[in-house]
């Protein structure tokens, strides 16, 4: 019933604002922040008389650190989106990266374009209609959800195979899509760069080079399954500690105070951190059900990905996974601690990935930023 009174209050104070509001800004609404950001940036410096807005939830905090002190922002969290609601219906371009229920008590504008980049370039769970919670979930809710998806005009995609997604999860079937790539993996093809940051990370954490990075990296886990860390720590470092040392990065939305602490093998990374600031120090992935391996293969400098699936039964049944997502996965799936240690003994000195960038990163070609700045200008 609150729920229903908040999206109420918003619809009628957006209603009346939107009678009298120019469509004249472009106004990027983040979770995330790092496909937004550095699209923002390009267009500042573009045209630093131009009304940009950029919107964030908290969970977008870190990324703000490289926004354009010139872009107006604004916090939106909780009851603060309702000061946001002007700057909404006054967007004549709004980029979104996420799913924002606010989105369905606005009135919809032909003056306007909502364009989706969303937080990934590919998916193993599933989302949207598909969310395996649906199932649970009453008309009331469905229905909710349906005039947030109807809100986006058009998608930005990195593959055929995503568009695909899109058009089942979100039943985007005769929406327009962008095939532009994700922004945020514009700087991997910047080889000086990329091999600057490994050296910068390796050297933040005392890694020599003559040592592996394993990055562990789980995905999140709702409330009926467990987030506590499966993977046997002592087993790795026994067999791996003198050639190897694992970082170990929890989902942002999780504490790290009950993980061990950091010694000459293990090094954990603070939730505070974007795990795409280490992707150039990665030798070896280990995740999950993650959507980290669709970008993470257009690195040379990742030599195999392992993907441990413990309790692949269970988050099938309470998340959901997309169909045939085994073949997804450009790695073994391993279900123990001591399997995974195995395929450790045997990493190669490099790995190709180009058939699986030719599926999943086809138009994902170090050009995404300025080809979304020139559709939004």
């Amino acid at each position: 019933m609150i729920k229903k009174i908040y999206m109420l209050l918003m619809f009628l104070f957006s209603r009346g604002l939107a009678v009298f509001s120019k469509r004249d800004k472009i106004v990027f609404l983040s979770s995330f922040g790092d496909n937004n950001v550095p699209v923002a940036n390009e267009l500042i410096q573009r045209n630093p008389t131009a009304s940009i807005v950029f919107l964030y939830e908290r969970s977008a905090g870190q990324s703000l650190l490289n926004l354009d002190p010139r872009i107006v922002r604004k916090k939106c969290d909780g009851v603060a989106m309702f000061s946001c609601i002007p700057t909404l219906v006054s967007a004549r371009k709004l980029v979104i990266d996420n799913y924002f229920a606010v989105l369905g008590a606005l009135p919809k504008n032909k003056k306007s374009e909502t364009i989706q980049v969303w937080h990934a370039n590919g998916a193993i769970k599933q989302f949207g209609y598909e969310d395996a919670s649906n199932r649970i979930r009453p008309l009331a809710d469905k229905k909710r959800f349906k005039k947030v998806y109807d809100f986006t005009d058009s998608y930005v995609v990195g593959s055929k195979k995503m568009q695909a997604i899109f058009e089942q999860s979100f039943e985007a079937r005769g929406k327009k899509f962008l095939p532009f790539g994700i922004a945020r993996t514009d700087v991997f093809f910047d080889n000086k760069l990329m091999t600057q940051k490994r050296l910068e990370i390796r050297r933040k954490f005392d890694v020599s080079e003559s040592k592996k990075v394993i990055v562990y990296a789980p995905t999140y886990r709702s409330a009926e399954l467990s987030n506590e860390l499966q993977l046997d720590v002592e087993l790795l470092r026994r067999e791996h500690s003198e050639d190897s040392v694992l970082l170990i990065k929890r989902h942002p939305r999780l504490n790290d105070s009950d993980l061990l602490t950091d010694d000459d093998f293990i090094k954990i990374v603070p939730n505070t951190t974007a795990l795409t600031d280490f992707y150039p120090a990665i030798d070896v992935l280990i995740s999950d059900f993650s959507s980290i391996p669709f970008e993470i293969s257009l690195l040379p400098t990742v030599k195999k990905m392992l993907f441990f699936c413990y309790d692949e039964k269970e988050y099938e049944l309470q998340q959901g996974l997309q169909q045939n997502w085994r073949t997804m996965l450009p790695g073994p799936i391993i279900a123990t601690s001591q399997l995974l240690s195995e395929e450790l003994k045997n990493v190669p000195y490099k790995a190709d990935y180009e058939g699986y960038n030719k599926t999943w990163n086809t138009y994902t070609t170090g050009n995404a930023v300025k080809q979304l700045a020139d559709y939004l200008q």
